[in-house]
This record gives structure tokens, sequence and C-alpha cells, in this order.
């Protein structure tokens, strides 16, 4: 679109710069008298083609392209209003990204406040009365069409990168619903492949172990004792992959109910009790007597803060120190869980990243301990987010870390009615 004219009429205009008009008029004596008022007042701001009907009008718009259109309002072979319907339908009909009607400027002797109307509904964008129709008011009539075209093509074209976008979007999003329940099908399908002839090779190290096949020495028994546990670490691995398989899918389905505190709290430790004495770490219990249920899925909360006590103790070092502490929360009717210990901690700009799927910490320290995927927190948080809560962690570099969410005592009904 060729930029509209301006007002100032005294900048030279270069034919390049000229702003394209088709007059429509069946008087070749107004038209002679209009164009060469409007030359003498702008010189070549604008290129003007004529014409004297219709027809002629229509052919010439189809075959060239024009800012605007100057039409007088009755014509020997109907109304000029008849120009814009019939462009406005073929560029809509012929879905043109790239081209749509020139704004038309109707004008007429004696058409009156009838004509006006008709022409505005029509979709012309302006009206004037030819006494009216001085260079003045033609230039300001033509520069507000072409400025209000330009927009409309615009905001056009904008909707339709808009549009072309959200069909890569959907197509995108369909892509990647596909690779996801490809995914999820590998991981189920890699499960029962592998962890159902895990167990039987497990069982059978166990039943070696056991002296089944004879007896065996302490050095034996103590690499069978490995064997076994690297089976386990396979087997819970493939566990965690699963896990978040079923959370993605929308699958993971919470049975929330008012259960009592304390056999979660003691399975939950229980879980880290052989870990923990294996590196003479002691894990103390703090709950308050006032914190005796809360409302949850019992078991994911317990691997929840199984999972939080085993990092604790892996990232913690010998004769260390591990804590769960447990409160009420009296204003809110919330359960506060803190696990926290006296490990090495974690860089301020990596704490929000220890959520990331498959992310683990690459340090000296801690790289010993590194025996899982770096699920384990990611499914953590996902688990209490649809228990509607969220899993904070704080830390400190060689001080230690402390990881904390919160749960309700009773159902959210009991708790309004509480309030």
């Amino acid at each position: 679109m060729i930029p509209a004219p301006s007002m100032d009429t005294d900048k030279p205009a270069t034919q390049a710069d000229a702003v394209r008009l088709l007059f429509v008029d069946d008087d070749p004596g107004y038209l002679d008298l209009i164009i060469r008022r409007l030359m003498r007042e702008t010189g070549n701001r604008f290129s003007i083609d004529t014409a004297s009907n219709i027809e002629e009008a229509v052919n010439c718009c189809l075959t060239n392209d024009y800012d605007s259109l100057l039409v007088d309002y009755l014509l020997p072979d109907g109304y000029g209003t008849d120009i814009v319907d019939r462009l406005n339908r073929y560029f809509e009909q012929e879905e043109q990204a790239d081209r749509n009607a020139p704004p038309a400027i109707i004008v007429t002797a004696d058409g009156g406040e009838h004509a006006a109307v008709k022409a505005i509904r029509a979709g012309a964008v302006d009206f004037l009365a030819k006494r009216d129709a001085t260079p003045q008011a033609l230039i300001r009539a033509t520069s507000h069409a072409v400025e209000k075209s330009r927009l409309e093509a615009s905001v056009r074209q904008r909707n339709l990168a808009v549009e072309h976008a959200n069909v890569l979007l959907e197509k995108a999003n369909a892509q990647l619903e596909s690779k996801r329940r490809e995914i999820l099908s590998f991981y189920h399908t890699v499960s029962h492949e592998v962890k159902t002839p895990l167990a039987a090779a497990r069982e059978f190290v166990s039943l070696v172990k056991d002296g089944a096949a004879g007896d065996l020495t302490d050095q034996q028994r103590e690499l069978l004792g490995y064997a076994m546990d690297s089976c386990d670490q396979i087997k819970y691995q493939f566990t965690d992959l699963l896990e978040l398989a079923r959370i993605d899918s929308g699958k993971t389905r919470l049975q929330r109910k008012i259960v009592p505190l304390d056999p979660i709290v003691k399975r939950s430790v229980a879980s880290v009790t052989e870990l923990s004495k294996s590196k003479s770490i002691s894990i103390e219990v703090s709950a308050d007597n006032a914190a005796h249920s809360i409302y949850c899925d019992p078991e994911r909360i317990v691997q929840v803060l199984s999972n939080l006590l085993t990092n604790a103790v892996k990232f913690t070092g010998e004769n260390g120190m591990v804590r769960l502490d447990v409160s009420l929360e009296r204003s809110s009717g919330l359960v506060s869980f803190r696990v926290s210990d006296t490990g090495c901690g974690i860089e301020a700009e990596k704490l929000d990243l220890i959520f990331e799927r498959l992310y683990q910490i690459e340090t000296v320290e801690v790289q010993e301990n590194q025996e899982g995927l770096g699920l384990g927190l990611s499914i953590c948080r996902e688990l209490l987010t649809l228990h509607g809560s969220h899993l904070s962690v704080t830390s400190e570099l060689g001080v230690g870390s402390q990881f904390s969410f919160e749960l309700p005592q009773t159902t959210p009904t009991e708790i309004e009615r509480v309030q």
C-alpha cells in the first residue's frame, strides 16, 4: 500500500510516491475540471485513471491496484454503491490475502441523506457532495480512506498470521500428543519386558545368597548382596519412569480421605532406617500432638516423605542428622511438614533446577550418592500439586537443606465449616 498523501502539498512527489486514484463519473467535463484542479493543487501527488460506468470501473479495479476510488453516486448503468458491493463480494470470494477492495468515496450532486446512508451501508469509507469536493476536501477524504485501508490491511495480515500460527501450533500439539502416547506405551512395554525377568533374576540371586546352591563365603554373600541391590535400583528407576508417565497422562488418581498422621510418619521414617544406620545418621522426629490427622492420599504422602527423607540421608555425611518436623498451623488448619538435613546443601542458583526431570547436581561431593535418574523430586512436586499443595526448598551450601509442604487436617468442607 502506498502511503497516504500528506497535507504538505509543497513537498515534491515522485511518480513512485503518487497515490493511485480511480475517478468514476459519466460527466467528462466534471472529470476534467476536478482532475485539473487537483493536479494544480498537488502536482504529482496523484496518479489518476478514469471510468464512466460500473463495468468499466470494476474491470479497472480487477486489473490495477488503486489506493482509493472517487465514485459518482448516479451512473448510467446503476449506482456508485454497486461498484463497492461488487468489489467487496469479489475480494471476499477470492480470499486474496494480499489484496482487498480499494476504499471508495462516494460523491453526488443531489443524492442527499439517502445516498449518504446507502453509501456507508455499502461499505464506502466517506461521502462528499460535489459542491464540497474542493481539492483540499478531496485530499483529506483520500488521506483518511487510504490510511483506513492500510490499517485494515495490516490487521487482516496480522489475523492471517495468527491463524497460520494457530494451525501450526495445533499441528505441533497433535504431534506432541502422539509422541507422548508413544513414550507412555514405550515405558509400559519396557517396564514389563525388563521388570519381569529382573524380578526372576533377583530371586535366583537371593536363593544362591541364602545357600540354596551350596555354602558360600562371606565375600561371595557380600557380592551377591550388591547384585540384589542393583536389581532393586533398576526396579525403582523404572517405577519412577512409569510414575511420571501416569502423571503426564492424567491417569494418576488420588484416593484422598482423613487418615491418622502417626502411621504415615512411622512408615516414612522406617523406609530410611537401614540406610541411615549404615551411615550413622540420626533421624529425629518432632510431631505436634494437635496434628493428629490429615486429608490426603496416604500412600502418595508416604511416597513423598520417603523420597525426601531418602534424599536427605543420601546427601548427608556420616554422623549427620536428618529431621522431620510435623506441626499444625492453627490459624489455617494446615499441617506443615519439614524435612531438614545437615548435608552438603544446594547452591542458590540451582534451587529451581532440582525439581526438573532428570536433573542431578554435578559436584564431586554428591556424585557418589546419585543412584537414581533425577526424577524423585519432580514426582514429589507433581504429587503434591495434585493435592493442591506446593513443595518448597531452602538451602545453604555446606550447612544443609530443608524441604517443606502443607496439607489440610480435614476436608475442605470441614475447614470452611470450622471457620
